[in-house]
């Protein structure tokens, strides 16, 4: 597990989540010095919005206050922190940052305006300390969020493009002018072999599933020889007992199929434009 890798390699490795589906019961702890949940305090009515997939007591504050706390003790040793929010699931905001309007997508977009706050509580803590310039900090997602466009709300029912298209930011220890932009599709199996690579890491990367996308990074503009997505959900995933109820996606250059094998006559070819050229 990369975390195992991080401690192979001197890293002191903690874990601090509010999704359940991240549990130790799940496995994912393995390789973690610390992996815990903070402690959860019941979210002001004022600051939620009740949101389709239920309640998740607590917000990300508690997260924040738990991860400035360990950079603040290990700040003199190597660390891996992974943080996994969870305020933008639960469409939390606050009166400063509801300023998008009162729809159901407003309400996402002032979600995601208050967790950027929090991820800044973070970020201003690596500057206060010093440790801007030697910190890598990655910001990735899950996945997206659906407000219609084919017919449904939320995740977790559908492989369409808005629900798996996630952001894949890097936040380096210098500061590129102008600030670089990268218009190729990865996938997030591709984040920690760049991670490893970009850190000196070479165990990680031989057991990845991705690629390194460091040649991106260093302006390498050569085709990849296959350009290629894949993206699978079982809708009745966390109800035990249920049989598979797939849906796919596969996506080669531009073009994206999304198939349904119970019902491959209503399969769905795109053409994926390019949104960031």
């Amino acid at each position: 597990m990369p975390a195992e890798v991080f401690q192979d390699a001197g890293y002191v490795t903690a874990g601090i989540w509010r999704n359940g589906w991240v549990a130790p019961n799940f496995g994912f702890s393995q390789g973690f010095d610390v992996y815990m949940t903070p402690a959860l305090k019941q979210a002001p009515a004022a600051l939620r919005r009740e949101a389709n997939a239920g309640r998740i007591d607590g917000t990300d504050i508690d997260l924040v206050f738990a991860a400035t706390e360990f950079i603040r003790t290990y700040q003199d040793e190597k660390w891996f922190l992974y943080l996994h929010l969870m305020d933008v699931h639960q469409y939390i905001s606050t009166e400063e940052t509801a300023i998008f309007g009162n729809t159901y997508s407003d309400a996402y977009d002032n979600s995601i305006l208050w967790t950027d706050s929090q991820l800044g509580v973070i970020l201003s803590e690596l500057y206060r300390l010093g440790l801007e310039d030697r910190t890598v900090v990655v910001l990735v997602s899950d996945h997206g969020e659906a407000f219609g466009e084919h017919g449904s709300e939320g995740h977790g029912r559908d492989v369409y493009q808005e629900v798996v298209g996630t952001p894949f930011i890097i936040s380096l220890p210098f500061k590129l002018d102008p600030a670089g932009l990268i218009s190729a599709n990865t996938e997030n199996v591709d984040v920690w072999p760049t991670l490893f690579e970009m850190l000196g890491l070479p165990a990680g990367i031989q057991e990845a599933d991705g690629i390194s996308r460091v040649p991106l990074l260093l302006g390498d503009k050569t085709p990849p020889s296959e350009d290629l997505g894949f993206a699978m959900l079982d809708r009745n995933w966390g109800r035990v007992g249920e049989g598979l109820d797939l849906v796919m996606a596969v996506r080669e250059g531009p073009l994206r199929l999304v198939h349904n094998p119970n019902d491959p006559e209503k399969d769905q070819l795109y053409n994926i434009i390019d949104i960031l050229n």
